[in-house]
């Protein structure tokens, strides 16, 4: 399978740096966000959890970016405390 793709990656290597450009450029902002320049983990599996976990921290900060921190702190506050029994809703027949 590695010799297929390298053959067709010889064929033709621009295809290579359009997959850098459109692929890896959201990973490696990610990654430099986070301060990280290589991944500190080996194989696939463990890269994949350490990616995760790298993505797991850059969504609240992106929230916080686009929301802003207003808006977060609102729709928190309008929210019941965790564990807290939901309210009972009266139920209404409306009127024929």
């Amino acid at each position: 399978m590695l010799e297929a793709m390298q053959s067709r990656l010889d064929q033709a290597p621009e295809m290579m740096r359009i997959r850098r450009q459109t692929v890896e450029h959201p990973f490696g902002t990610r990654k430099s966000w986070m301060g990280a320049t290589h991944f500190l983990t080996r194989t696939l599996d463990r890269v994949s959890t350490e990616m995760s976990l790298h993505v797991l921290a850059y969504n609240p900060k992106r929230m916080l970016n686009v929301l802003g921190s207003g808006a977060l702190m609102a729709y928190d506050s309008c929210r019941p405390p965790a564990g807290a029994p939901k309210p009972e809703v009266p139920m209404t027949i409306a009127p024929d």
